[in-house]
């Protein structure tokens, strides 16, 4: 996925989950990668689009990063999607493909 800043400026990055409740994130323009563990809770039970709350607790690091996991429209299908801020960005990532 690329993001880019009001400045411009561009990153290429790529989410990954393994179902050992491990994730992998790439930033593909700079060569950094990050890791660490996930995990996934039900945020509203009732609706039947329901979202999660997910805590990603990256290697080497004590606290949390707090994102919404859902679905939401894009091209006309529901693809999933993650959803996180910090003070300097708000992330967006939509599903892709596998890469293998």
């Amino acid at each position: 996925m690329k993001q880019s800043d009001l400045a411009g400026s561009q990153c290429d990055l790529v989410l990954q989950f393994n179902k050992d409740n491990t994730f992998l994130l790439s930033d593909k323009t700079n060569n950094a990668v990050w890791n660490g563990t996930y995990s996934l809770e039900r945020a509203n039970t009732s609706h039947p689009c329901t979202s999660h709350k997910l805590s990603m607790v990256f290697e080497n690091e004590e606290s949390a990063f707090i994102g919404v996991y859902g679905t939401r429209l894009y091209n006309n299908s529901e693809i999933p999607s993650i959803l996180f801020q910090t003070d300097d960005y708000i992330l967006s990532f939509l599903a892709y493909e596998k890469i293998p």
